[in-house]
């Protein structure tokens, strides 16, 4: 997966960026509802000219509300106001999340390169070892070396260890920015610097 893949993945599943676009929907439908006058009232009242069950009157009405003068226009321009102001929200939403997306992706990265040396230190202590093991055994060296180079390969063992963990963590973290699941495998292709010509 590249950097672009990763960010255009966070981008299209956020949560966030999905509600910072509604909010705009939201007051762009508010500025067009701004726009226009009120829906008209209709009724449709009956008074009955005498106590008893004598001829009935029917009054048929229509009102047709105006607002005040200038408010409509007021209304449209804070509704404007509003647009600007989650369109705004909106792309800060967008900044956070891609700063967030790059700044995973790039320790991601570079604690897969940790594990790979880490894991290059280990072949590279127990080969040692078999060579102290060696020596231990044809005679050339003390049985405490032996013990020195087991205790070095634990060490590696351990740091190898480590390093697997804090990946697996981040890994995870930079998954749930993408709205992946934690445990789906995910290989990162290496970055390109921001003045890498290629």
């Amino acid at each position: 997966m590249t950097l672009e893949e990763a960010e255009q993945q966070a981008l299209s599943a956020s949560p966030a960026m999905k509600a910072a676009a509604a909010r705009v929907q939201i007051e762009e439908g508010r500025k067009a509802q701004a726009g226009i006058y009120p829906n008209p009232d209709l009724s449709l009242d009956s008074t009955w000219f005498t106590s008893s069950w004598g001829p009935k009157e029917w009054i048929l009405s229509v009102r047709q509300p105006f607002p005040w003068h200038r408010k409509r226009g007021l209304a449209v321009n804070e509704s404007a106001e509003r647009i600007e102001a989650a369109l705004r929200d909106q792309e800060r939403q967008r900044l956070d999340l891609l700063f967030d997306v790059r700044e995973s992706f790039y320790r991601v990265y570079f604690d897969e390169r940790v594990v790979q040396v880490e894991q290059e230190n280990l072949d590279a202590t127990r080969a040692v070892k078999k060579a102290v093991d060696a020596r231990v055994a044809a005679g050339d060296a003390a049985p405490f070396e032996g013990l020195k180079a087991a205790v070095e390969v634990k060490r590696a063992e351990g740091r190898l260890e480590l390093a697997r963990g804090e990946l697996a963590a981040r890994m995870s973290s930079f998954l749930a920015l993408l709205a992946l699941p934690p445990d789906r495998p995910t290989s990162l292709s290496e970055p390109r610097l921001p003045l890498d010509p290629g």
